[in-house]
């Protein structure tokens, strides 16, 4: 299996009613498995066999965020978000759920294929180097497992907020705007949308922050955020 195909999950019954885009795939080398969008169901999938998900977003109107949240917490396969409308709110929904893509619906399959090859190849690493490890007093990541502890306590994540925590760790007191973050984060540049950044941020810092640990997420006025280390230098392996 290479790198840019792989088994792709298409979620919606958008998809098991037209077949075209499931064989799109099937051209280009990719095995495509297709279901319908529910939530007791897919709860029992395991998305991260998956080279990429697929989701149409008609499907989840009615709360996006909180269904898709439920069904991809935790999961680190990439995933691509289908919607009917062009909208500035779909888009940031769909980026603070996590997604690595949105796409607006009418789409040829053949550009379809070439945006799921695009985001497989980025492996979700956006410009973040993998395999490394960070020890910081109190807090210890490990990207190629996928693995946050703070004080020796187990944190979990979605997979973008653990990516934003990684990627600010291994550049501490380095400022980084909005728009570089989402570049290196969702390797997308989505000018306008960095909203999603603040709600990133908001959730790590409530999750990762502890008044006794020599470091935060510090806010930089109209630019960005920084990891601010005080006492204690980064360990990078």
């Amino acid at each position: 299996m290479s790198e840019e195909t792989g088994k792709v999950l298409l979620i919606g019954d958008a998809f098991v009613h037209d077949v075209s885009l499931a064989e799109s795939f099937k051209k280009s080398g990719f095995t495509s498995e297709v279901v319908p969008f529910d939530v007791a169901s897919l709860k029992g999938f395991d998305f991260n066999c998956y080279s990429a998900v697929i989701v149409d977003s008609k499907e989840v109107s009615e709360d996006p965020v909180k269904y898709l949240k439920e069904l991809f917490y935790g999961c680190f396969v990439p995933l691509m978000v289908l919607s009917e409308d062009d909208d500035v709110i779909n888009h940031v929904l769909a980026l603070e759920m996590g997604a690595d893509d949105f796409v607006v619906k009418p789409v040829d399959g053949r550009v379809l294929v070439a945006r799921v090859k695009s985001i497989i190849r980025r492996g979700r690493k956006g410009g973040i180097p993998a395999g490394e490890a960070v020890n910081i007093e109190g807090l210890y990541i490990n990207r190629s497992g996928y693995v946050a502890e703070v004080a020796g306590e187990r944190i979990k994540m979605p997979s973008k907020e653990f990516e934003l925590l990684y990627l600010l760790a291994t550049h501490p007191n380095r400022v980084f705007t909005r728009e570089e973050l989402l570049e290196n984060v969702w390797g997308f540049d989505f000018s306008g949308k960095t909203r999603t950044i603040d709600v990133h941020i908001k959730r790590l810092r409530n999750k990762v922050e502890r008044s006794t640990l020599p470091w935060s997420i510090a806010t930089v006025w109209s630019v960005g955020y920084k990891f601010e280390i005080r006492d204690a230098a980064p360990d990078v392996k």
